[in-house]
């Protein structure tokens, strides 16, 4: 393989670029998630769903972020210790767990937000609202299409017929001669 061919074909790599993209959003949502509210990403993420849904329950936010519902519910329980989050009983089950923001989880949100929203404005500035609209459609499209990839890959997998065991291997084959012989 030469140079340019591996050159132009990063450029042209989906998981490369978007990783690329991804490490560069990741550190300045990081700066501004520590400065405005000394919280990490993970933890601006989960307040973010919360915000859209509240009352949120937690076993919905799953779906909504791609941390296991151990990691949620460690870190709601770090959002409600600082006083970002609280609890809402429901009527019909105490047991089930309800999210909200608090005023200050509201407030902090708002600021965080309006923060992101700026950076993302100067990011995206220079394209019509159009190109900005299909951009954000082609990332659905994206993220929809590789879950069903994986989706179709996981159930493929699944179906397969277990891998043989290998040969087990013969003991090695000792010459004997007859009873009573010397070896």
């Amino acid at each position: 393989m030469t140079q340019a061919w591996n050159e132009t074909r990063l450029e042209a790599s989906l998981t490369y670029q978007i990783a690329r993209t991804h490490a560069s959003i990741r550190r300045v949502m990081e700066r501004i998630c520590k400065q405005h509210a000394e919280l990490n990403v993970n933890q601006w993420k989960l307040l973010a769903i919360i915000a859209k849904f509240q009352p949120a329950r937690m076993a919905d936010l799953a779906g909504w972020v791609t941390f296991d519902r151990a990691f949620i519910s460690r870190a709601a329980q770090d959002l409600e210790k600082r006083g970002l989050v609280e609890r809402v009983a429901q009527a019909q089950d105490k047991r089930l767990a309800i999210l909200q923001l608090s005023d200050e989880g509201t407030r902090v949100y708002r600021l965080v937000a309006a923060e992101l929203d700026r950076v993302q404005a100067s990011a995206l500035a220079g394209y019509k609202p159009r190109e900005v609209a299909r951009f954000f459609m082609m990332l659905n499209s994206l993220d929809e299409r590789l879950d069903a990839y994986h989706a179709v890959r996981a159930s493929l997998e699944a179906h397969q017929a277990p891998p043989a065991e290998p040969a087990k291997r013969a003991a090695p084959r000792t010459r004997r001669g007859p009873p009573g012989a010397a070896g």
